[in-house]
């Protein structure tokens, strides 16, 4: 989560982090309409609605952050 959470710092997006002990984790950023969810060793990426399900591998972590750095440029510019 540390580097979700940094990517949407970067762009300077608001979110909301939320701990749920061991049910995983999640973040919510409602301006790009993404939440994204650490469970039980998947990531659930959701963006505007559509789901899509990862291995919580590094190389899907870093995914999820391409998406995530793409929504953040598309919105700024």
């Amino acid at each position: 989560m540390k580097k979700i959470s940094g990517k949407l710092i970067e762009y300077g997006m608001d979110f909301e982090y939320e701990n749920n002990g061991s049910k995983g984790e999640e973040i919510t950023c409602h301006r790009l309409g993404i939440k994204v969810a650490f469970q039980q060793g998947k990531i659930y990426f959701e963006e505007n609605g559509e789901l899509k399900e990862f291995s919580q591998a590094l190389k899907y972590v870093d995914y999820c952050c391409e998406l995530i750095e793409n929504a953040c440029i598309q919105e700024t510019t």
